[in-house]
């Protein structure tokens, strides 16, 4: 792997970084609204832009050869196993929590008491992009730079401190739990050597949440019509 100019690496992420930080504390603090709901969706989308493409980009623009996404000890075995033992027990967990009137309260973080088809669908893919890219910068490009300059266990360390202060706007449950969970998606990705199973297990993290909670929840119900 090419060595890569940390300066510009720490200067994105730090903007990038600031960005999102506002961007989530503004939205997840206004009054419940249609037009909160919007700017939830639309935010993942530019939250997608911000950490997904733009590192990519800048990487390219910067003109290295090496690969920050996958390493040379990527194992599809690996991979696979890991999804195998870790996914029943994140659905069991969250099936759990689901049951409770505080979690239920939290979460689906859109707060719309009527879900659409359309809103139901904007939900699933606006998961799907914002952590791809999400942990494409976290548990990939900054995770695998970090071990290449520091080491791993420093690696590690740097990007659950990150981890964890980007989950402050969400509020005191979401900050501590990320703790154990950047650490546990940082080894996954580096005992699989690459990002793409820690979003496949953030994704399933996220999304079956919301479906538990969606269905237990009594003020929320799914609707046919199709406008978000």
């Amino acid at each position: 792997m090419a060595p890569l100019n940390s300066s510009y690496l720490v200067f994105y992420i730090a903007i990038a970084f600031a960005l999102i930080f506002v961007l989530s504390f503004f939205i997840l603090n206004r009054p419940v609204d249609h037009d909160k709901i919007k700017k939830i969706i639309y935010s993942r989308f530019i939250g997608a832009f911000l950490l997904g493409a733009l590192p990519f980009i800048i990487v390219k623009f910067i003109g290295n050869e090496g690969n920050f996404y996958i390493t040379t000890q990527y194992s599809l075995n690996r991979m696979i196993i890991s999804l195998i033992v870790v996914i029943p027990f994140i659905l069991f967990f969250n099936h759990a929590l689901s049951q409770r009137p505080s979690h239920q309260r939290l979460y689906p973080i859109i707060r719309a008491h009527d879900w659409s088809i359309n809103l139901y669908m904007m939900n699933l893919a606006s998961w799907l992009l914002y952590l791809f890219a999400y942990e494409s910068l976290f548990r990939g490009l900054l995770l695998f730079t970090s071990m290449e300059i520091y080491g791993v266990y420093v690696a590690i360390g740097i990007n659950t401190l990150l981890y964890v202060i980007a989950h402050i706007p969400k509020g005191k449950f979401e900050t501590l739990g990320a703790i154990p969970l950047g650490i546990a998606f940082c080894i996954v990705a580096i005992y699989t050597g690459t990002f793409v199973t820690a979003f496949i297990l953030h994704f399933t993290m996220a999304v079956s949440n919301d479906i538990f909670c969606l269905n237990r929840n009594p003020d929320m119900k799914l609707s046919h019509h199709q406008h978000i």
